[in-house]
């Protein structure tokens, strides 16, 4: 069993710490924006900020709320049309493990909300085992 550590690194309210999944468990990371102050706008989840918009794009919405995604383990739990941006990484992998960015398409040059933030270091792997003891010698034999 491995645990996985993500660390999501935008979200409002402020950043999270890293934490741990079990390898195999649901993760579930949190990001939401104002609708009211900023109009539906468009959102991704990525494992990094990017310049321009998220790299390495797991999830994302356009303008009118449309979701597109790289796979099924991957899902938008929120509301989206109230700008509650929650994903959900379905089957957590070892490969799950780093950075997480969160970012939202506020008009205006960088205006965007994210918050970029150094990855976190792979989960290690687990001890190993030491091979099982051999069973016991039969005691010798007597002469009767």
């Amino acid at each position: 069993m491995y645990c996985v550590i993500l660390h999501p690194v935008a979200s409002w309210p402020p950043p999270v710490s890293p934490f741990k999944v079990t390898e195999g468990g649901v993760a579930s990371l949190s990001c939401q924006y104002s609708v009211k102050r900023f109009g539906l706008s468009r959102v991704c989840w990525g494992r990094s900020c990017g310049t321009f918009w998220c790299s390495d794009i797991l999830v994302q919405t356009d303008e009118n709320g449309i979701i597109s995604k790289v796979t099924d383990r991957y899902k938008l739990t929120g509301d989206v049309l109230d700008g509650q941006m929650d994903l959900s990484i379905l089957n957590v992998r070892r490969t799950d493990s780093g950075p997480y960015c969160c970012r939202v398409n506020i008009d205006g040059i960088f205006n965007d909300k994210k918050h970029p933030a150094p990855p976190s270091p792979p989960a290690p792997p687990p001890p190993l085992q030491p091979p099982p003891a051999p069973p016991p010698a039969p005691p010798p034999a007597t002469a009767a």
